[in-house]
């Protein structure tokens, strides 16, 4: 049903005269059909900066593997910046634990401790690898 409503106004000699339009709907809105999905992982800035975050952890991790504890506490931290940005597109699980393996990660590498914060890189960065549907490789090749 369409609705017009007339305003009419006279100021100093001239008549203005606004139409509103306005339309409702007795029915609610259309079923969304099931098979039509958006699906977060289908967004462009999600993937590049889920893929970002991921690389960035890798090489955190390989940086935490030689002892160079400055460098993997450099690379968590663009992990996280990069992981954070991806969440912007909306949160799921895999990301969130990702979020917060790399925030321990980067307490532990502050303190100096190398081993405990590469395995928390570790573990940020196969949930990275779950948020962007990516297989991990096993350093001995192995896909888990």
């Amino acid at each position: 049903m369409i609705r017009l409503k007339q305003i009419s106004a006279f100021a100093g000699g001239c008549m203005f005269m606004l139409t509103l339009a306005s339309c409702s709907s007795a029915t609610t809105a259309p079923a969304i059909d099931p098979s039509v999905k958006w699906s977060q992982k289908d967004n462009a800035f999600y993937e590049r900066n889920v893929n970002a975050a991921f690389n960035h952890a890798r090489a955190a991790e390989i940086a935490g593997g030689k002892g160079d504890n400055a460098l993997l506490v450099h690379y968590a931290q663009i992990a996280l910046a990069q992981a954070k940005e991806a969440q912007r597109t909306g949160s799921n699980a895999p990301l969130d634990d990702a979020i917060v393996s790399l925030r321990k990660a980067l307490e532990e590498g502050q303190r100096n401790q190398t081993q405990e914060a590469m395995q928390n890189v570790k573990a940020a960065r196969e949930r990275l690898s779950h948020a962007a549907d990516v297989r991990i490789v096993d350093s001995d090749n192995r896909i888990s």
